[in-house]
């Protein structure tokens, strides 16, 4: 089954090689992030906004040799890399990292992650984020514009707490409803896996959904156990997966 031929998409990178790789933050293991922060991450690396604003950034930093990541051992290591131009360009880094993260409505964990991918070959996944956390008042004078919080001053029961937030719930509300939605893509694994696929060979001019069916079946061995998969999905499978890898696209995009 042939697909027509549509025109150029600007909403993904034009060079499939300009994608950075995906990988944990030195010392993550499974369970110390977020599923959907490791597809946000997918779908970042493959937008052409984000592609041609770490280029921009990176000439901006005069950074002209970016930093193998897989050779960094440690997350000392890697904010070391941060530091390598001068104190001047490691703060200039950070406000262009703020700047991407308002830009795609990203969690405050992602700030490393995103300078990493300043420095280095590879945009990381982050730690998990708590959505609910306890401030002391050692960090109350670091706040951010965008924060709300419930502060106890005196020593009082659990039971007390939850009816003090029971009576206050619209005012609660109103606070949250201000606060910037966090950027969390629903979009399944085989959508992220298939239609990523699919993506990249169609950038490479192959338009027959058949034909990239026996190209991945033909190829399955030699990435399929890396993903646990061990067929490749059928033509009207993998254009759905396409379809909805590239909607999901658009969204974090807008």
């Amino acid at each position: 089954m042939k697909i027509k031929k549509e025109p150029a998409d600007s909403t993904v990178v034009s060079k499939i090689w300009n994608i950075q790789k995906v990988a944990l933050l030195p010392g993550l293991k499974i369970g110390d992030y977020n599923d959907s922060d490791w597809i946000l991450a997918y779908l970042l690396t493959a937008l052409a906004s984000f592609d041609e604003q770490i280029l921009s950034i990176r000439k901006d930093l005069g950074i002209k040799e970016i930093y193998n990541y897989s050779s960094l051992k440690n997350l000392h290591e890697l904010v070391k890399t941060f530091y390598s131009l001068g104190q001047e360009n490691y703060l200039m880094s950070v406000k262009a990292a703020q700047k991407i993260i308002r830009r795609y409505r990203l969690g405050e964990n992602w700030l490393i992650s995103i300078q990493a991918s300043f420095f280095t070959d590879t945009l990381p996944v982050p730690d998990k984020i708590d959505s609910i956390k306890i401030e002391t008042n050692n960090s109350l004078s670091d706040r951010d514009s965008s924060y709300c919080s419930i502060r106890v001053n005196q020593k009082i029961t659990t039971n007390e707490l939850k009816k003090w937030i029971k009576k206050n719930k619209l005012w609660i509300r109103h606070n949250l409803n201000n606060l910037p939605k966090i950027n969390k893509p629903k979009i399944d694994s085989n959508t992220v896996l298939w239609g990523h696929f699919a993506w990249i060979l169609k950038k490479g001019g192959m338009n027959s959904w058949t034909e990239m069916t026996k190209f991945i079946q033909k190829h399955i061995d030699e990435f399929g156990s890396a993903y646990d998969v061990n067929s490749a999905p059928e033509p009207v499978d993998l254009e759905r997966y396409y379809k909805r890898f590239v909607s999901s696209l658009r969204k974090v995009d807008n």
